[in-house]
């Protein structure tokens, strides 16, 4: 639902395309007939992530830190 509005009918209707928005419709402020602004509602997570999800799925070796063979040219 994307409607393009010119900058004077948004200055005038501010009010009106934040209720508007809020229901979920977009805008796009246009200036000299070019697209300037884009104002849509704030679109919350629909997720969250849940720490520990994970657990028991990633093993860090005792020799992690250790420079691979051949890589050690790289190290300063």
């Amino acid at each position: 639902m994307l409607q393009q509005i010119q900058l004077k009918d948004a200055e005038n209707n501010f009010r009106e395309l934040i209720r508007k928005s809020l229901l979920g419709y977009e805008f796009v402020i246009m200036i000299d007939d070019k697209p300037a602004v884009r104002l849509a509602p704030f679109k919350k997570k629909k997720y969250s992530r849940k720490l520990g999800t994970a657990e028991g799925q990633i093993v860090i070796k005792d020799d992690f830190k250790e420079i691979p063979e051949g890589f050690e040219d790289y190290i300063p």
